[in-house]
């Protein structure tokens, strides 16, 4: 029985000294300063000229993305449609095995599609950042100029 207890004892102390940690108060804002240097840098004056390359740059990517999205999801719905008819082809089959291998067929050229239209748009989402720099570049705008605090969280697209 002392032997149960004891073994239980070490057990749960073991345990809570491996856990405690996890629980233990973090202040995100000391922790944030220590991951990202804070930079001073002095106030960029665009010129007429450069704000109307950026805004042409950046209309032009933008564009370029919805475009993109728009086919993705074009080319997502045709690929469903295409699903749907072709399990409702097989399911009508008599056959038990031309019906399971109608179904497999159909699911194979369904994640095939779909497959390839995350691939195309992922492509087209990096051409139109790819341009996007160039066009950037051609206005004469550094990285530096177009800052925004924190933009690593915003840029997703």
């Amino acid at each position: 029985m002392n032997k149960t207890l004891l073994g239980s004892v070490l057990g749960l102390a073991v345990v809570f000294t491996a856990v405690a940690p996890a629980f233990a108060h973090k202040n995100n804002d000391r922790d944030d300063d220590k991951k990202m240097p804070r930079v001073s840098v002095a106030p960029v004056v665009l010129t007429v000229e450069q704000k109307t390359c950026m805004i042409n740059a950046v209309d032009k990517r933008e564009t370029a993305l919805i475009t993109a999205l728009d086919k993705f999801h074009a080319s997502t719905k045709t690929v469903l449609e295409v699903r749907k008819e072709a399990l409702k082809k097989a399911w009508n089959l008599s056959d038990e095995k031309e019906r399971q291998t109608a179904i497999k067929a159909a699911w194979n050229t369904f994640k095939e599609s779909i497959k390839k239209a995350g691939k195309e748009l992922k492509e087209a989402r990096k051409s139109a950042w790819r341009q996007y720099e160039v066009d950037r570049k051609a206005c004469n705008v550094s990285a530096w100029d177009i800052r925004v605090k924190d933009f690593h969280q915003f840029h997703i697209w």
